[in-house]
């Protein structure tokens, strides 16, 4: 598996009581993981990234994915991650505690990057940590 996806999985099951979150950012070639502080009201079945998190992601690298976890439920976007991903056309990266898998959705129109296609491809076939 790729290692971005194991150090989420490593991050959510740290903090396996609350929905964690953070961006996937490429920067010259290399995948980085910037974990964010979930600042939701309930992180224990929401996430939220502050506008500095973003901007300071933002002005790092290329952001290509946001990810999250549920803790206590399954892989499953909610309406809330599609709109999220659909609003700021950037793809959600959701990773499962519960079931021990990722799920990924990516918006329509946006055009993929190699990486992100690759990180598709290994989800899609079940790859688990």
């Amino acid at each position: 598996m790729e290692e971005f996806l194991k150090e989420i999985k490593k991050i959510s099951k740290s903090k396996s009581e609350i929905e964690i979150c953070g961006f996937l950012l490429k920067k010259n070639k290399k995948i980085l993981i910037k974990d964010c502080e979930n600042i939701a009201i309930d992180k224990t079945c929401n996430f939220q990234i502050s506008s500095k998190d973003y901007i300071d992601a933002w002005e790092q690298a290329e952001i290509i994915a946001i990810y999250h976890s549920h803790p206590k439920s399954s892989e499953k976007l909610s309406e809330i991650d599609i709109s999220i991903a659909d609003e700021m056309m950037i793809p959600i990266i959701v990773y499962s505690n519960k079931n021990n898998k990722f799920n990924i959705f990516t918006p329509e129109g946006i055009n993929k990057n190699k990486t992100l296609k690759d990180l598709e491809k290994s989800v899609v076939l079940g790859v688990k940590g």
